[in-house]
């Protein structure tokens, strides 16, 4: 979940499961759906009020008009980059000029005016970019490397390093741009000054935002509180504890101020899966009258609320959801006319398009071109096997095998896959000690139920029959299907 609130303070846009919602913020209530998006894990509005939204389906821009009083209509969208393989973020600058992005092919900055321009930032591949409120600075947390980059917006050129940590989750800069937060796979909180290059005391805490208004900084510690501190000092003025002890995800938009830093929103991934709004105003206001409000400057009034029926908001979807030949053109045009050469990633979408229409040869050979450009990448090699197999292909699925196996850095999900694939596959096909092999590497890497309900199969199909019963037993004392 990630949410976005929009420049004016009017909508919260918070992205689920497969659709993002919107709320009237002022009032609360629910007005929109936009669907057909698949998974969205960057969620942003820009200056000009439209929504950006990127996931695994693509980066897309929702344009955002008003039609009359109370009326509004969201859509048609834009494509700007047709597929995505990673769960990322989005980061805009303030006049929503220019977008910071990690693209199939390494971090990238969109200036989406007229002709889209793409501007390659010198930082890793797997690096993840966040812009500056003022477009000029970019910073880029290193996936394999301790350390933090800082680049020119206009040039991507790298400007300094600072050490860090390996794979943090930049959280943004603050409103003026003097500070940019980090959250660590450790459990805590990284925070730099951006004009003497110091590092703030380090913080326990899972995820941070900015207040835009006053030095004031809202970080979730892991234990369904949220610590209000000032940047650089780590000075405390309050803890908001959640009633039902939710927990802020560890991720970037995961919480934000209102406009006049007198609204907190925050969303969470357990238990309630809600998103939520601290009214800071009124708790002051009701500390004050028992002389405990804390010291720093007191909020503006709260606006008039607005009088009438809630507004309407109209979705226009256009083209969306693509079929599958949709999606093949789209593809291909996107390889005709990218500045960044050929794609793999796109060669996937459309392998995966041809495939849903039944091109199997197509679909084999557009994700061995995948392969071609990025052997490493195991989400190319594992559908490419399971063709391969359907067109007694034995040289490429051998090829995918091998080196699905030999590159340690897959997933616990795609050993279970391949583990599950080879004992439940045709008898011919069936080969359940290396499936075995795999379904172990599974449970040892992540032991959730759904793995060892394969790992069970395998022990069956090699006739160890005890073991496997175990192993069923076990998942029966499971509370959920996980």
């Amino acid at each position: 979940m990630t949410l976005a609130l929009s420049p004016d303070d009017r909508w919260v846009a918070v992205a689920t499961i497969k659709q993002v919602a919107v709320f009237d913020r002022a009032r609360g209530h629910h007005v929109a759906t936009l669907e057909r998006l698949g998974e969205v894990h960057g969620l942003t509005f820009a200056g000009d009020g439209a929504l950006w939204a990127y996931g695994p389906e693509g980066l897309w821009r929702w344009p955002w008009r008003q039609e009359a009083a109370g009326s509004w209509k969201v859509g048609p969208p834009r494509c700007y980059l047709a597929r995505n393989l990673d769960r990322d973020a989005l980061s805009i600058d303030r006049a929503g000029r220019s977008l910071a992005l990690r693209t199939p092919l390494g971090p990238r900055l969109l200036r989406p005016a007229g002709r889209p321009a793409w501007v390659p930032l010198e930082a890793g591949a797997g690096d993840f970019p966040v812009l500056r409120p003022d477009g000029q600075l970019a910073a880029a947390a290193s996936a394999t490397l301790p350390s933090v980059f800082f680049l020119d917006a206009k040039t991507g050129r790298r400007l300094r390093d600072l050490p860090a940590e390996p794979a943090m989750i930049l959280q943004g800069f603050s409103a003026d741009g003097r500070w940019l937060a980090a959250a660590t796979r450790g459990g805590r909180v990284r925070t730099w000054d951006t004009g003497s290059w110091e590092e703030a005391p380090v913080l326990q805490g899972t995820t941070s935002a900015f207040a835009p208004d006053r030095p004031l900084q809202a970080v979730e510690t892991g234990e369904g509180k949220v610590r209000l501190i000032e940047p650089g000092t780590g000075h405390e003025f309050a803890t908001l504890e959640d009633p039902n002890q939710d927990l802020v995800p560890p991720r970037t938009a995961a919480m934000a101020f209102a406009r006049d830093g007198a609204q907190l929103m925050t969303i969470s991934f357990r238990p309630t899966m809600a998103a939520h709004v601290w009214d800071l105003r009124l708790l002051r206001r009701e500390l004050a009258t028992l002389g405990l409000d804390w010291d720093a400057p007191a909020y503006p009034d709260a606006p008039a609320g607005e009088a009438g029926p809630l507004p309407s908001v109209r979705v226009e979807y256009g083209s969306l959801p693509l079929a599958p030949q949709a999606m093949i053109d789209l593809c291909t045009t996107a390889l005709e006319c990218s500045p960044f050469g050929p794609i793999p990633e796109v060669y996937a979408q459309r392998a995966l398009a041809h495939a849903r229409l039944g091109h199997v040869a197509k679909a084999l050979a557009d994700y061995s071109r995948a392969v071609e450009l990025a052997p490493d990448v195991v989400a190319y090699r594992e559908p490419r096997w399971r063709l391969a197999l359907r067109l007694r292909r034995d040289d490429l699925a051998a090829a995918d095998w091998q080196a699905l196996i030999e590159r340690k850095a897959a997933g616990a999900l795609h050993y279970n896959n391949l583990a599950w694939h080879l004992v439940t596959g045709p008898e011919a096909r069936r080969a359940p000690k290396p499936a075995l092999a795999l379904a172990e590497e599974a449970m040892r890497r992540e032991p959730r139920p759904v793995y060892r309900n394969t790992l069970a199969v395998a022990l069956y199909r090699v006739g160890r029959y005890e073991e496997a019963r175990r192993h069923l037993a076990e998942n029966l004392k499971s509370p959920g299907p996980g």
